[in-house]
């Protein structure tokens, strides 16, 4: 069993800003303070995986509590232009981050069902800071249509990734990455009724 707690407090500014008739900037910063703290209620006798040791050891308590504080300035910018009535060009800027669930951070065996596979988080878990790139076209052909496409790009540092081990038995556990990338397309397709 464990107790957890979660809590981010957050403070953000943002600016719209026409820059000429049909181009207007969007920027601002957010403030985020985040805090989450597992503490684990070990029965008696209860062993655990230790991340890095070999084997099942001793849970005493305090081994595998999990405690994370942070402080984040997160700037966000956005430019739109109105190429045409009907065409709007955005692009944008944003930092933002991602925090672990209590469920990767708990080294506590987990299983959804009897003979499914077994997960067991990781104390050492941190989160992972993104810098997320966007290029999105809009495409208003009549009033209540649009079509949509966009380029997206997110540089991480420390993306949380599930990786297999094997003790007595094999099962998943999160670790952080140095890096990582995700890039794609997005299309949007909308009709009013």
């Amino acid at each position: 069993d464990y107790d957890g707690d979660l809590t981010v407090s957050a403070t953000y500014l943002m600016a719209n800003v026409p820059l000429y008739e049909r181009l207007t900037m969007v920027g601002g910063v957010r403030f985020e303070e985040t805090a989450i703290d597992i503490v684990l209620d070990p029965e008696e006798e209860a062993r655990w995986f230790k991340p890095g040791f070999p084997g099942l050891i001793e849970l005493n308590p305090g081994d595998g509590d999990a405690s994370i504080s942070d402080k984040a300035t997160l700037p966000a910018l956005t430019f739109i232009w109105d190429a045409t009535d009907s065409l709007t060009v955005r692009t944008a800027f944003a930092r933002t981050i991602a925090r672990p669930t209590f469920k990767e951070l708990t080294p506590v065996l987990q299983q959804e069902f009897l003979g499914g596979p077994i997960f067991i988080g990781d104390p050492r878990t941190g989160l992972s800071e993104l810098e997320n790139y966007d290029l999105r076209l809009d495409y208003t052909p009549y009033a209540g249509g649009l079509v949509s496409a966009s380029y997206f790009i997110k540089d991480v540092t420390d993306p949380i990734e599930y990786v297999q081990r094997a003790q007595p038995f094999d099962y998943t556990t999160p670790v952080n990455y140095p890096e990582g990338r995700l890039s794609g397309f997005e299309f949007e397709f909308r009709q009013d009724l």
